[in-house]
């Protein structure tokens, strides 16, 4: 179960029915999970982060799931799409994030300026962040610029400051995606989406939150 004593000092209760599948529905979304699978794990913690204690006498994704806390509270969030630097597409917008039934995290993004996944009129999206039992980090996303739904899994570094995810199927056509979560501060974090069918992954967008002030 996910520790609300340790839910940032500034998480509000606010949540908007629109939704953050923009970063995955947005580019896809996702982990790099085919290199942790063939590479050491770095587990070197970012001393800047607040420790989060996970609940005792659990099972072993326990920490993981309680790293998930990080994600809770108002972000503000800034970015940009897109293949080539001179044709981004940028965007901001509000996301909130509150632990769902205990064990997940659901992350709803609106987007105020600019368009979700650069598409006109594309505006909402969400995501369902989890630590599955015999699965480890997933991530369930959703939003109004696509029908379908992403599904990606991954794992947890640094003691909960990293979350790297990789889609797990897409359908005809369209490539996979991978996305890499990076918390630098307790209030601040970034994720970078990058094209995991191409050998060379470039980044295709990347977005900054910042934890919004009452």
């Amino acid at each position: 179960m996910i520790p609300f004593s340790n839910q940032p000092r500034h998480a509000s209760r606010w949540a908007p029915h629109a939704i953050l599948a923009g970063l995955v529905a947005l580019a896809g979304a996702c982990l790099t999970a085919c290199e942790s699978q063939h590479a050491a794990r770095d587990q070197s913690v970012n001393p800047v982060l607040r420790h989060i204690e996970p609940p005792a006498g659990g099972d072993p994704h326990d920490a993981d799931r309680a790293a998930l806390a990080r994600f809770v509270g108002v972000w503000e969030v800034a970015g940009w799409s897109g293949t080539q630097a001179d044709v981004r597409e940028s965007l901001r917008g509000i996301a909130a994030a509150t632990v769902e039934n205990g064990h997940f995290v659901l992350l709803d993004m609106l987007i105020t300026d600019g368009q979700l996944a650069g598409r006109v009129g594309k505006k909402t999206g969400s995501m369902l962040l989890a630590v599955e039992p015999d699965i480890g980090l997933t991530l369930t996303a959703w939003g109004d610029a696509s029908p379908g739904v992403s599904r990606s899994v991954g794992r947890v570094e640094g003691a909960g400051s990293r979350f790297h995810l990789r889609e797990t199927r897409t359908p005809p056509g369209r490539r996979a995606i991978s996305m890499a979560i990076e918390f630098q501060t307790d209030d601040r974090w970034t994720a970078r989406i990058q094209d995991a069918s191409d050998s060379s992954q470039p980044v295709i967008a990347f977005y900054t939150f910042s934890r919004a002030v009452r």
